[in-house]
């Protein structure tokens, strides 16, 4: 298990260094200038997506995605006295060294479960700065005292789940699914009359659970008018396509090594695992296997049956509505419990040579995704600037715009670098019912005549499916200029 976190403290530290922009993207950026904001003392008020309903500059309460982590990046920042960048980093790494710890003391053999860590997907997440390895570590210890529960409702136990739930509603809100999981947990034993009792206080947390759940949402309504702070489009997917996103995701989850390999290696590595593990397990099943111990088989059953409602509730509201591509890190929580339910049913029921062939396959695998991930992150990144030199540069581009300053196509480190600047974009497609245009955008804006405009050009050119034609024709005006940092006065105003 040393190695294990070893290996993971490992690769965060040199993907945070080596990547350009540190294993973050726009929506961790902004997890990350709230926590910045906290910092300074601002509050939970923040420029977000602009995709509010409100038009102006303001700043309004950050609701698109719920406060759980930033505020815990923040703590974590005010304790260590590290930058919210690195201080998101370290939290990913305790939060893993935390659950080692908690494994280790619940499974004899806790190092197996302990290796899904190296599975790839969990090193890149533990390298981002966002809420989903956070969300993927709870969701394991929500669905494993959820098993104990069952088996003893302790009081304590119980508000130990909720209080699990409502962490997982903070990170993300589908994590709300757990209260469902809750509520279904307290009706399987409200049917037996012998554990009506239990029932009654399991139903009694996924209550206290839901209300703070409800109230928090209504209070999302009435600062933004939206749930979830901005107006969620439906899926503009037809459902072949979203069937062939569900599938990509699932093999990237179901081959350790898949996220960073072509999908034809990738299917063939699998296809290899499966038959090797498939062929030994057939050769020696009648030497060499056990039968099932009753509570190891409860704890696989929970274990599934929670992964499979979670996949479940992703699937029919990302089939609903569009809030983003569905990747890996959406099934990497059901992942979790998967491969633990595997390892508690394998620990029970192999032995003898069969055992020793899965454990050193297995093995192979994962220290296979942990070279694709890790030391070819490096590789690929080792000619390009590193994450320092990206906050440099960003930081001597726009250290002399005044506080309050609009930029249009900012790069995502202006966000918590430089939190009093406001960093803005027209509404594309898929994000937007309908692509938006320059004239459009200026509008919502709602400018005065003594905020600073600025359009900064962007790096990469804009793609025309997605985006307006005006705001392509902005974008370019702005890279012809010397430096690419265009300056502009807004309509109806005066040039000083």
């Amino acid at each position: 298990m040393l190695l294990t976190f070893l290996a993971v403290v490992t690769s965060v530290l040199l993907l945070s260094t080596f990547d350009p922009d540190g294993q973050v993207s726009r929506d961790h950026a902004n997890y990350l200038r709230l926590a910045q904001q906290l910092l300074d003392g601002r509050g939970y008020r923040a420029p977000v997506y602009d995709a509010t309903g409100q038009a102006g500059h303001a700043d309004v309460l950050f609701a698109t995605w719920p406060v759980g982590y930033p505020t815990a990046v923040y703590l974590a920042s005010a304790v260590s006295g590290l930058g919210v960048f690195w201080a998101s980093k370290a939290l990913n790494l305790v939060a893993i060294g935390l659950s080692l710890l908690a494994l280790r003391r619940r499974f004899d053999d806790a190092h197996h479960v302990a290796s899904v860590f190296l599975f790839a997907s969990l090193i890149t997440l533990a390298s981002y700065s966002s809420s989903d390895l956070l969300f993927a570590l709870l969701f394991l210890h929500f669905t494993l005292t959820l098993h104990d529960a069952l088996t003893d409702t302790k009081p304590a136990r119980c508000l130990v789940l909720a209080l699990l739930a409502v962490s997982l509603f903070l990170l993300r809100y589908v994590g709300a699914v757990s209260l469902g999981i809750m509520g279904l947990a307290a009706l399987l034993l409200l049917v037996q009359k012998s554990r009506r009792r239990d029932a009654f206080r399991l139903l009694t947390a996924t209550a206290a659970s839901a209300v703070f759940s409800v109230a928090y949402l209504l209070n999302n309504v009435r600062e933004t008018g939206h749930l979830t702070g901005i107006e969620r489009i439906a899926a503009p997917e037809s459902p072949a396509a979203l069937a062939a996103m569900f599938s990509l995701a699932v093999l990237v989850e179901a081959v350790p090594f898949a996220l960073y390999s072509s999908p034809r290696n990738a299917v063939l590595g699998a296809a290899m695992t499966v038959i090797v593990v498939t062929l030994v397990a057939v050769a020696y099943r009648r030497r060499h296997t056990r039968t099932l111990d009753s509570r190891s088989a409860g704890l696989a059953g929970v274990l599934i049956a929670t992964a499979g409602v979670y996949a479940t509730a992703i699937l029919v509201l990302r089939s609903i509505t569009h809030f983003d591509n569905i990747g890996f890190r959406f099934f990497t929580p059901a992942t979790v419990l998967v491969f633990t339910a595997l390892c508690v049913t394998f620990r029970d029921r192999a032995e003898g040579r069969p055992r020793a062939v899965v454990v050193w396959t297995v093995s192979a695998v994962l220290v296979l995704s942990f070279v694709l991930t890790t030391p070819r992150g490096v590789l690929r990144h080792w000619h390009t600037p590193q994450y320092a030199d990206t906050v440099a540069a960003v930081r001597a581009r726009f250290d002399d715009l005044p506080d309050g300053s609009i930029v249009v196509f900012g790069p995502v480190h202006l966000n918590y670098l430089f939190p009093h600047l406001h960093n803005r974009r027209p509404y594309t497609l898929p994000y937007a019912a309908q692509k938006e245009s320059w004239s459009d955008f200026i509008d919502r804006l709602a400018l005065d005549c003594n905020t600073p405009l600025v359009i900064n050009a962007p790096v990469r050119p804009l793609d025309t499916a997605r985006v307006d034609a005006s705001v392509i024709a902005w974008a370019e005006r702005a890279q012809a200029v010397p430096g690419g940092l265009l300056r502009i006065t807004p309509p109806g105003c005066q040039r000083s």
